[in-house]
């Protein structure tokens, strides 16, 4: 991957989202944050980032409601979906509706690096 690349994580818990914004700017990540759906909405049309990492739950509105806004403006962007409390079917559901992977809480975060790395090039490879 190369440097730099960007990306929006949008995770209410503002630990959670310190956390996930060090280790990634770490990782040559040029990272972005929002609170909740709306704010996410926002910085999606100011930017276009290849992958976006959101909570399934969220204050003022869905990860999943975030999934499908990304599918119908901006295809070509990668959503990966965390959650504490996902099941197998709600995952096959996320990803039935197009997100590219859903990841349970707690998680290694070298776990989430390799998932989102894959993210990163799928976009990639669907940009060419």
């Amino acid at each position: 991957m190369s440097a730099l690349a960007s990306l929006l994580i949008v995770e209410s818990n503002r630990h959670m989202r310190a956390l996930l914004q060090r280790f990634l700017t770490r990782q040559q990540v040029l990272v972005h944050t929002a609170t909740n759906p709306e704010e996410a909405r926002h910085l999606l049309m100011q930017q276009y980032y290849p992958v976006v990492l959101t909570d399934i739950f969220l204050p003022h509105g869905t990860g999943r409601e975030l999934l499908r806004y990304v599918r119908q403006t901006t295809p070509r962007t990668r959503v990966v979906m965390m959650t504490a409390f996902g099941s197998p079917e709600l995952h096959q559901r996320l990803q039935e509706e197009g997100a590219f992977a859903c990841i349970h809480k707690p998680f290694s975060l070298w776990r989430l690096w390799e998932l989102l790395q894959q993210a990163f090039k799928a976009e990639r490879t669907a940009a060419e």
